[in-house]
């Protein structure tokens, strides 16, 4: 029976955080009950299933929850025990009325296993404070604030909330109990406006966690603990120097990384000949993670150093930062990741830091350095790494490079030349990612009048027109013929054919013909990622082009990107390797970003897609790779990121305890052990 204190594992779950909130019952009902039998007897509810079932729970009497008030939850929990004999991956949707996987709602996730009682648990994602009112401006963009704000782009509105739906897709039978609903989380507005948040290891003042650093001694546990991990986990044997599984088939040795088909299935193939499946972090360093902007009040910091300061001074740094896909540059911060390096390591902090790092990818079984990560690290050579290629070109549209201007060709030549680590023909090198979530839209008629309509006057390089509204308004020519006809079948009102190339209005084109939109993406797609195969063959034949990292895309982009990428790469932030739309053409996918955020930890924001807390961050990591290894299209995926972000946030505000390090280098040990035991099991497919 699941009782108000009854929870096993206690320490795990950080029970005293939350079981005070258990008082604050949420009342709801069963609405349905699919595949299900229920008996509901005193508040609690007993019940069965075999295989998959969907559950809806709703309010008892209003049509809505009002989650806000003295009440406002954050993180929403409801107590479940599973009494069944096998482990459960439990999917929520909270949802408003109109509820999509993709707006309207909130989504979570929770494995609960045999036995285990413990709160389901989904996060609110709200709309970012930054649209309405601006908290104070010493939380400068943050993604999460100190009041258990969540901002996330996929929002739900916590005043009407209609129901939360719990789906499970696993075969088998399962048996379960439901108890309370309540606030696993609070909102806390008392805690807005208290400075300083922020402490000299760039810690979180107003909240404590196990290991937290309160001295320069504290920052030596973290060796001690790392001793334990190298220890217990020792570097991974029966695989060649580059992490190919030497258990499994032998393949032609051609010294460099390609993708082949073995039993219907894509795999990377090793410089050795042997079956590798790409399991990587980004962001592998320090470049990424610690780096918080200084545009704020000095009062939010405590103990901050002087700039003219002997040992930290010299951590002050300007960087250059894209915001509002505007780039903004030799912008002040203070990096609090490499100070406490320095305070750890001493004087050799650096070197010291790029041989801990690569230790660490050894012992948690991570076999590939992903995008952003430090070139330093890549150039060791004892990992494989990826190119991630990022060049001056011309605007077709905002984040859109233009292949039809020779600027755009020529940028990506340099780049390529002069890329930190020499990756020509080097066999450490899995491949080259060029571009980064390129503004492709969903539908061409959207990605087209974006092209169409983009105001070039707006752009670093100022220009009368670009060049591919010129090879647009020459298409339309030929199929048109005369203005008046190409007016008809988009509704426009222009007078000659060069008007087109005036235009910097994108509502211009509403009515946007789809036929015409869907071959002009054809041809702009086309010319672009052809343009990239050809200069990265040019420099680098033996190099595989791993594509350009999407986040969104129209099905004639994807298609034709599969033309000429080795691979189809994407960065798919949801609870299941769901590759869409990705995985409709016969090329590999690498999943490129994913990650789960740990809502309870030490720092403030909820994520892309989150965790109740660091034994949940583990166990959906598990589950993710565990069922990304089992598609025969996957070859791989990257956890997002190495380290945690900065509790101020990074430019864009993300604060994210997401990190298998954090902010004063001590792991997070729940997820390097979830790491490991998922890079011991990466071929089990084909033992």
């Amino acid at each position: 029976m699941i009782g108000l204190a009854s929870c096993n594992a206690t320490e795990k779950h950080n029970v005293p955080q939350w079981q005070q909130n258990l008082i604050s019952t949420i009342p709801y009902k069963i609405k349905e009950a699919q595949n299900l039998s229920v008996q509901s007897v005193e508040g609690r509810h007993i019940l069965q299933a075999k295989d998959g079932f969907r559950l809806v729970l709703v309010p008892v009497q209003d049509d809505v929850w009002r989650f806000v008030g003295m009440e406002s939850v954050s993180v929403l929990g409801l107590m479940f025990k599973n009494t069944g004999n096998t482990e459960m991956i439990l999917d929520m949707m909270l949802g408003n009325e109109g509820a999509t996987g993709w707006s309207n709602s909130s989504l979570g996730r929770t494995v609960v296993k045999t036995g285990e009682e413990m709160p389901l648990a989904v996060a609110l994602g709200r709309r970012s404070v930054w649209e309405e009112k601006p908290p104070h401006p010493a939380y400068l963009r943050m993604s999460g604030l100190p009041d258990g704000h969540f901002s996330h782009w996929h929002t739900i509105d916590p005043k009407r909330v209609k129901d939360l739906v719990i789906t499970c897709n696993q075969k088998g039978e399962h048996s379960f109990e439901l108890a309370q609903m309540f606030p696993l989380q609070k909102m806390d507005e008392s805690q807005m406006g208290k400075f300083p948040f922020i402490d000299k290891y760039g810690q979180y003042i107003q909240k404590e966690w196990p290991n937290k650093v309160h001295s320069d001694k504290d920052l030596l546990k973290g060796i001690a603990i790392e001793k334990k991990l190298e220890e217990e986990y020792s570097e991974p044997t029966g695989f060649t120097k580059y992490g190919g599984f030497k258990e499994g088939p032998k393949f032609e040795a051609t010294g460099f990384f390609r993708v082949e088909r073995y039993k219907d299935r894509w795999w990377f193939v090793d410089p050795e000949g042997y079956l590798f499946w790409s399991y990587g972090a980004d962001c592998i360093g320090i470049q990424f993670a610690g780096q918080t902007p200084l545009e704020r009040e000095p009062s939010v910091f405590q103990g901050f150093p002087a700039k003219d300061d002997k040992k930290f001074g010299q951590f002050y740094i300007k960087l250059d930062v894209e915001h509002n896909y505007a780039l903004l540059e030799d912008v002040p911060h203070y990096d609090f990741t490499a100070a406490n390096l320095y305070r750890k390591y001493g004087r050799d902090w650096a070197e010291k830091t790029v041989e801990q790092d690569i230790k660490r990818l050894k012992y948690c079984h991570l076999n590939t350095i992903g995008a952003w990560s430090d070139y330093e690290i890549a150039a060791q050579k004892k990992v494989p790494y990826t190119v991630m290629l990022h060049y001056v070109y011309a605007f077709a549209a905002p984040k859109m490079p233009d292949p039809f201007d020779p600027e755009t060709r020529a940028g990506l030549r340099k780049a390529m030349r002069e890329y930190p680590v020499p990756f020509k023909d080097d066999p450490w090198c899995l491949g080259a990612f060029v571009n980064n979530e390129l503004h492709w839209e969903n539908r061409a008629t959207e990605l087209v009048p974006a092209i169409l309509g983009y105001d070039q006057r707006n752009a670093a390089v100022k220009k009368e027109t670009t060049e591919v509204k010129k090879v647009f308004r020459d298409w339309f020519k030929e199929k048109y013929t005369t203005i008046e006809a190409f007016n008809n079948a988009w509704k426009t009102s222009f007078t000659t054919w060069d008007d087109l190339l005036k235009v910097t209005d994108v509502s211009v084109f509403r009515n946007a013909n789809s036929d015409d939109c869907s071959a002009l993406a054809t041809l702009f797609a086309d010319a672009f990622y052809k343009m990239v195969k050809e200069e990265l063959k040019n420099y680098s034949p033996n190099i595989l082009y791993l594509g350009s990292r999407f986040h969104v895309a129209p099905p004639e982009v994807i298609k034709t990107a599969a033309k000429y990428a080795d691979v189809i790469s994407a960065n798919i932030y949801s609870y299941s390797p769901y590759v869409g739309r990705y995985g409709v053409t016969d090329k590999p996918v690498l999943i490129t970003e994913f990650h789960f955020v740990n809502t309870a930890g030490s720092n403030l924001g909820g994520g892309l897609r989150s965790a109740q807390d660091a034994v949940q961050q583990g166990r959906l990591l598990r589950a993710y790779i565990a069922e990304a290894v089992n598609n025969p299209q996957i070859i791989g995926a990257h956890w997002f990121q190495w380290r945690d972000q900065n509790v101020g946030g990074r430019y864009d505000g993300e604060n994210y305890d997401v990190g298998f390090f954090d902010i004063v280098d001590m792991p997070n040990e729940e997820l390097v052990r979830a790491a490991e035991e998922s890079g011991r099991n990466l071929y089990n497919c084909i033992k």
